[in-house]
């Protein structure tokens, strides 16, 4: 198949694609299939996988990689742009390997410049969650979103430890206060108990194509707080809505139990919980 380059493909990428990447079936096979120069089957294979619901940041950003490595092959330029753009809301110092064609690292520093002069800017959270909470009363979340893309969403997902799949509540906008957002988890899905348990959680910001653009936790790597005892009823100090002390998530923390730019889907929980 001719491509974009007069290096056949697959040598310029062996040593990019030989490091050690995130497991996903589609990364994986997307990645044989680049090698082998089948673009068109890797461009159909990395866009089935974004559509998928459970993509952490890490895999997000791998899939994006190979898109825009892809696309430009396929002498998709607009494509690639894209992709990389994406890319570096979900991870802002993102740097590809210097090993890349020298077109392609011209065209990811140009984007990269773009999104540095504020041009395209990439997504921010600030979330406020308790280390403990009391049982039977409704709970409040709060978030401050900034540059939150047109159509995109933010979602709360829960479970207690040990349930096999997560509830999901959608962020509501506090229109008297610029970029907060928030959510109230209902009572009865905090119930009374003589011992404490604990709740996983997680956040995520989705574009109107349910594709994750950050978050704070995954299905993975949930965060998690106690729910007090019946006898134990004061809840944790930063439960208290005045004066947050904001942790900021961007694409440049990532690690594990951390995630950065972010947006979701509809009020449903995506993996079988109750809508």
């Amino acid at each position: 198949m001719k491509t974009a380059f007069a290096v056949a493909p697959w040598i310029v990428l062996s040593s990019a694609l030989a490091t050690a990447q995130p497991k996903s079936p589609e990364v994986e096979l997307a990645t044989h299939q680049v090698e082998s120069g089948e673009f068109e089957d890797a461009l159909q294979t990395l866009q089935h996988g974004l559509g998928q619901p459970d993509v952490t940041d890490d895999i997000l950003v791998e899939l994006y990689r190979l898109l825009g490595l892809t696309s430009l092959y396929l002498g998709r330029e607009d494509l690639a742009e894209d992709a990389f753009t994406k890319l570096l809301q979900a991870r802002p110092d993102f740097e590809l390997p210097a090993s890349e064609p020298p077109k392609v690292l011209k065209l990811y520093a140009r984007i990269k410049d773009d999104i540095q002069g504020r041009r395209v800017r990439p997504v921010s959270l600030g979330v406020q969650l308790p280390s403990s909470a009391p049982s039977a009363k409704p709970l409040y979340v709060e978030a401050e979103v900034k540059n939150l893309p047109l159509g995109a969403k933010v979602d709360f997902y829960y479970r207690r430890s040990g349930a096999q799949s997560f509830n999901s509540i959608r962020f509501l906008r506090d229109w008297h206060s610029r970029g907060i957002y928030y959510v109230f988890i209902p009572a009865y899905d905090l119930p009374t108990e003589s011992q404490r348990y604990e709740v996983e959680c997680y956040i995520e910001v989705s574009d109107r194509n349910f594709t994750r653009l950050a978050g704070r936790g995954d299905v993975y790597t949930p965060l998690s707080f106690a729910v007090l005892p019946s006898k134990q009823t004061r809840p944790d100090s930063s439960l208290e809505k005045s004066s947050p002390a904001w942790t900021w998530v961007t694409a440049s923390t990532i690690a594990a139990g951390t995630i950065a730019g972010f947006v979701l889907i509809g009020s449903g929980s995506r993996l079988g919980g109750n809508p």
